[in-house]
């Protein structure tokens, strides 16, 4: 897309109503969709907090748009939902998330977690994610 890109250019799709109509709760410090609240606190065995917000908080563009989509829509509909759902976590809670696009043709899917130190969920560098295109927003 180039450093020129703009994610004022995305346009809504139907998905992103799910992201902007979901509540986001706090269990155990750890930030979850309400939808996706696992209900208890952190599960050691997910590693960390970061791990379990990463693990739950999996959205499947397919899963929230009831009909079949080609790989472009279904990637310019993760594109809507990552940008609205880094708004919406932007409007709550200022700073400190990660929201992540990825991309497989066959797949798309966004998250987020909360930026902890000492916790880390990503690899560094991006280009090690060979099999996917990912796009990490930093709010």
């Amino acid at each position: 897309m180039g450093e020129n890109f703009s994610l004022k250019l995305v346009t809504v799709c139907e998905a992103s109503s799910f992201v902007l109509n979901e509540e986001i709760v706090v269990v155990d410090d750890c930030y979850y969709f309400k939808t996706y609240n696992p209900g208890a606190p952190f599960s050691p065995n997910l590693v960390d907090r970061t791990g379990n917000e990463f693990y739950f908080n999996k959205l499947f563009i397919d899963d929230l748009i009831k009909r079949e989509l080609l790989p472009k829509e279904r990637f310019w509909c993760g594109l809507s939902v990552a940008k609205d759902l880094s708004h919406k976590l932007q409007h709550l809670y200022k700073e400190g998330f990660l929201v992540i696009l990825a991309f497989d043709y066959e797949h798309c899917y966004v998250r987020f977690f909360k930026i902890r130190k000492g916790e880390s969920i990503l690899e560094d560098d991006l280009e090690k994610y060979k099999h996917e295109a990912v796009l990490v927003i930093f709010i």
